[in-house]
C-alpha cells in the first residue's frame, strides 16, 4: 500500500521542517496495524519540494522521518519504506 505523509499518517503543516512538529494523526495507527494485520506492506511516498525550495534539508527530512517511524513501532507498525521527490514542480503554462 503506498501512502502520503502528510495529512495522511502526520498532521500537516505547511512546509514540515522541524521533526518535533511531527505527530500521528488520530486514529492512524489502528488504521495502518489493520493493513498490515492483513498482509499488507506500508510504504510511504511524500512530495517535499520544501527541500527544492530551501526550506529545509535532507538532515531535517530524516529526523522528520526517523520520529514519525518511532511514532508508527511503539503502535507496532513498520514501514517497508519511504520515499520522497524534493523537486519543485514547474508552473503550468496556460495557453
Amino acid at each position: 500500500m503506498l501512502l502520503n505523509r502528510d495529512g495522511t499518517i502526520v498532521v500537516e503543516w505547511h512546509y514540515l521542517s522541524d521533526p518535533s512538529q511531527a505527530e500521528l494523526l488520530p486514529s492512524v495507527a489502528s488504521g495502518l496495524r489493520r493493513m498490515r494485520e492483513q498482509g499488507l506492506g506500508l510504504t510511504v511516498v511524500t512530495n517535499q519540494s520544501a527541500m527544492g525550495q530551501g526550506f529545509n534539508n535532507m538532515m531535517q527530512l530524516d529526523k522528520i522521518h526517523q520520529r514519525m517511524c518511532e511514532f508508527l513501532v511503539k503502535e507496532r507498525i513498520l514501514l517497508n519504506g519511504i520515499f520522497f521527490c524534493p523537486q519543485v514542480p514547474e508552473p503550468s503554462v496556460l495557453a
